[in-house]
């Protein structure tokens, strides 16, 4: 689809959906837009992603996680390694909680 459609964005969200959106739309564009409405370096951004539709989200952030149930190229492609399942506690280190109330005190600064 998106060979034919170039203006298209299109990504495989598991085995049986396919998400088509506008050439402009992805994860990363929104991580961009949320990052710059409340003055947040991307480097300090964190994401977590399980499927193939995460991999440009995962890539545009400082601290990507792959969840445990992700598929394989989605947990090579985070840089932090794998995160628990959504059903699961995750237990985050001193520095990454630190790294994470960053920009979550400055959206609430800003009245985010």
């Amino acid at each position: 689809v998106s060979a034919r459609y170039t203006d298209l964005h299109v990504v495989r969200s598991n085995d049986i959906l396919c998400e088509v959106m506008n050439g402009d739309a992805s994860k990363s564009h929104a991580v961009e837009v949320i990052c710059e409405r409340y003055g947040v370096d991307r480097a300090h951004a964190v994401a977590f992603g399980d499927g193939p539709n995460d991999m440009d989200m995962l890539a545009a952030v400082g601290r990507s996680f792959a969840m445990a149930n992700a598929e394989a190229e989605v947990k090579a492609a985070a840089s932090q390694g794998v995160a628990g399942t959504g059903g699961e506690e995750m237990v985050m280190s001193d520095e990454l909680i630190e790294a994470a109330r960053k920009p979550i005190d400055r959206m609430i600064e800003l009245g985010g």
